[in-house]
């Protein structure tokens, strides 16, 4: 764990394996600390291709706010300190903006407990995000995202940690290695409840497998999407799998590829 009495940061936001290689820690201890310390994590929006849509009740007003304040050298106005947005379409009659989104934002409560249980993996992406960092738009405290455009969703596909955080989280494993502690990554009856999920749809996706061996052929998507629509097969009372789809489809990728096993 944290070595050093001082961590020196150069940067604002951190991956959570570029946290865990700073702090020489296990991903599980940053997600672990996390639950206890309330930390939160943001998600990178990579700008033009990334839209968001604001219903206003005075377009105007509106338009005059945000090009009133800071901009960056793309025209982005900062409507906080680490989130940015750039009006591109005005919709009068409807009062309705629609921007680009870059920069960093903040998960909801519900999606950021999803990604600690998960370990990192987003079981779901939702509409709205809130800002990050200190807020400068007295009119902008959300975005909704326009996940249906046609254009498509820019997004980095992990969660960062803001510096302010790396350093809470150094000071408590620093604070722990004093006190001789052992810090859990995670409780065991949470480790417990993740391997179950994950046995149950390998086992099924094994059952598929013996079924049919055509099944080989196909992409970890499209293996996914078999078992969703065969899921009461499997979980008659759910009627769905235990994980979601972006979770299982990361899961049967992994797989996919040839597994590298480490000693710990």
């Amino acid at each position: 764990m944290a070595k050093n009495s001082t961590l020196k940061l150069h940067r604002i936001h951190y991956t959570i394996s570029e946290a865990a290689k700073l702090l020489d820690c296990d991903e599980r201890d940053i997600f672990y600390i996390a639950t206890q310390k309330n930390i939160p994590f943001v998600m990178r929006m990579s700008g033009q291709c990334t839209f968001s849509k604001h219903k206003v009740r005075d377009v105007d007003a509106f338009i005059k706010h945000i090009d009133s304040l800071d901009k960056d050298h793309e025209g982005f106005s900062y409507i906080s300190e680490f989130s940015l947005i750039k009006i591109n379409e005005i919709k009068k009659e409807k009062n309705l903006i629609l921007a680009s989104t870059k920069g960093f934002f903040s998960m909801p409560p519900k999606v950021r407990n999803d990604f600690i249980y998960y370990e990192g993996d987003f079981p779901e992406y939702p509409s709205l995000y809130s800002l990050s960092g200190t807020i400068y738009s007295e009119m902008v405290r959300y975005i909704q995202v326009d996940w249906k455009n046609d254009e498509g969703i820019g997004y980095d596909n992990e969660g960062y940690i803001e510096r302010e955080y790396v350093k809470k989280i150094h000071h408590v494993l620093s604070e722990s290695e004093r006190s001789g502690d052992k810090y859990e990554a995670l409780s065991a009856a949470q480790q417990e409840r993740h391997a179950l999920k994950r046995n149950e749809v390998l086992s099924a996706i094994i059952y598929l497998y013996k079924e049919n061996s055509t099944f080989r052929k196909e992409n970890a998507t499209a293996l996914v999407d078999l078992l969703f629509n065969r899921a009461e097969e499997f979980w008659p009372d759910e009627k769905q799998p235990p994980l979601s789809h972006p979770v299982m489809t990361k899961l049967v990728a992994s797989i996919f590829n040839k597994p590298i096993f480490t000693k710990n």
